[in-house]
């Protein structure tokens, strides 16, 4: 788990690099709220690269690191699927 939440950190910080901080015809509100939120996803990733590593030094074999890396990819895979599956149209409640 710190392993993919860490890289979804470094994504969403990498995304406001590439269409954020870039675009010259946003508010600079919007920008200046964007960049708090990239600062703070930057200290989480620096707390989770941490941990990361702590938890990987508790491995004691290349079996359990290999372990590790399957439920990583079959993380990835569930988030994958979330995000491929088709939004259900709105249900009307009344």
């Amino acid at each position: 788990m710190l392993a993919l939440t860490c890289h979804i950190e470094l994504f969403s910080q990498s995304h406001y690099r590439a269409s954020i901080d870039a675009a010259e015809h946003l508010s600079p509100l919007f920008n200046e709220v964007f960049l708090f939120h990239w600062k703070e996803e930057s200290q989480h990733a620096i707390i989770d690269e941490l941990e990361w590593e702590c938890e990987d030094a508790k491995l004691t074999s290349e079996l359990q690191r290999d372990l590790a890396v399957d439920h990583l990819i079959a993380l990835v895979g569930g988030v994958e699927g979330i995000l491929q599956a088709k939004p259900r149209p709105m249900q009307r409640i009344f």
